[in-house]
Parts: C-alpha cells; structure tokens; sequence
C-alpha cells in the first residue's frame, strides 16, 4: 500500500508542476492516507472482535483423532468399539491400526474405543465392550463399527451372545440414526478352531437378531498365517497385517453394500 501511495504522490508531482498545485495534490493524498489507514484498522478490529467471539463459542476445528490436523467436519464420524487390534497392537502406532487405516482409507473421523484383552464378557464386567457403549453413544458418531473378538474364548457362546445382544440393543437405541456395523473375529491363519467358529456364529446370531450388518471375517479367513502377517507373539497382526485386514475390512463394507465402491 504505501509503495502504491508513493508512486501516486509522484505522478501527482509530476502532472501538477505549480507549487500551489503540488500542495494541494500533496493534501489530497494526506487525506487518502488517513481514510485508508483507518479503513484498515476497523477491518481488522472487526475481524478480531469476529475472532474472539467465534472461539468462545469452540467453533473453531476440531483435530481429529488420529492427529492428523483439523477434522473435515462434512466427513462422517465413525467409532470404533474392540480390542487390541483396534487399539493398533502390532502397527507401528495407534493410527495405524486396521481399523484406523481402513477409516482413512474412507474419508471417515476416526473414533477408537478399543481396549486390548476385552471382549463382550472379558475379562470382567467393568472392562467390557459394554462398558464403553455410554462413550461412544456420547461421542455422537454417524457409523459405528464393533470388531472381535477372540479374547471370549473360553466363555460360553450363549453367553456371549446375550452380551453381544445387549451391546447393540444400547448402540440403537442411543444412535437411532447412526450406521451401525458388526464385525466377527479374526483368526491367524486359514486353520480355524472349532471355538473360534462358535465365538463368530455366536456374534453374527446377535448382529442379525438385531437387525444390524455383519461381516464374518472367518468365513474366508482375512489372515492366512503368513509369517510377514503375524507378529512373533502369534497373536496379533504386524503392520503388513494391519494393512491387510484394513483392505479385507474397506472390501467387506463395500461388497455389502455398506459403503461406495471406490
């Protein structure tokens, strides 16, 4: 602004040539200067009071939870209820969990609730997937995915079933409007013990009974034993693993219809 101003001030000079003329050409642009100066001002005392007046109403973005920046607040929001390979165990880190990859990989808000060593009745009643469905309901997401889980082993599928009813019971009544999906769980290996395939018809009696989508990820197993697949506790996927069952996840949604096709 001021260079534009000098070099105004010059032609002025420059065309006028009287001195008289000059001191009025300089006293026109004085007055320029001062109407500028001070429309430059109340803009930004404007926009400051703008500014202060939006953040203390928090309307400023959210990052999101991956911290990955500021959330797109027209992306969906999508919570994700499980166990430690929700929580990202094996991955390189918490965001980049199967769960959290295959959310990006759909342009959603991730949201995880994951607690390793839980299941729908492990290991006790305080730890559950039942004791997180108030948290998620709180967090108001618009899809919610509950994945697992091989930690019931162990406890009667009939068992596991009521609590698994009783979970998504409490997710649709406290999210009427939201998408909710149900995920089985994940074997190591094409080798499935008999258990794990109770545990997994178990889950999808309650899915269905609730009238809610269920994905089995047994039924053509995700993972098939690859050592580069599984980390050396035999028990939970490497990241290559992740980033297989997040590919396995993301084509389920979409060949059920749950999502686009990309």
């Amino acid at each position: 602004m001021l260079v534009g101003m000098r070099g105004t001030s010059t032609r002025l000079t420059r065309r006028l040539g009287p001195p008289w003329a000059i001191l009025a050409a300089i006293g026109v642009a004085l007055v320029a200067l001062i109407g500028l100066v001070a429309a430059a001002y109340g803009f930004g005392a404007a926009t400051a009071a703008s500014a202060g007046s939006s953040g203390s109403v928090g309307s400023a973005p959210s990052p999101d939870s991956t911290g990955g920046g500021p959330a797109d607040q027209s992306s969906p929001v999508a919570a994700f209820l499980g166990d430690s390979y929700t929580a990202g165990e094996g991955a390189d880190g918490p965001g980049d969990s199967f769960t959290a990859l295959a959310a990006r990989d759909l342009g959603w808000v991730y949201e995880p609730f994951a607690i390793g060593g839980t299941g729908y009745v492990q290991p006790s009643p305080d730890l559950t997937y039942g004791s997180r469905v108030d948290a998620v309901i709180a967090a108001h997401p618009d899809v919610v995915v509950i994945a697992g889980t091989r930690n019931d082993l162990g406890a009667d599928p009939a068992e596991v079933r009521s609590a698994a009813a009783d979970v998504f019971s409490r997710l649709r009544a406290g999210l009427p409007q939201a998408e909710i999906v149900v995920v089985g769980p994940i074997w190591t290996s094409r080798s499935v013990p008999a258990d794990v395939s109770a545990l997994d018809a178990a889950v999808g009696d309650a899915a269905r009974a609730a009238e809610l989508p269920y994905i089995s990820a047994l039924s053509d197993p995700w993972l098939d034993g690859s050592p580069e697949l599984i980390a050396p506790d035999g028990i939970h996927p490497t990241q290559l693993g992740h980033e297989v069952l997040s590919r396995r996840l993301v084509e389920a949604l979409q060949k059920d219809g749950l999502v686009p096709a990309s």
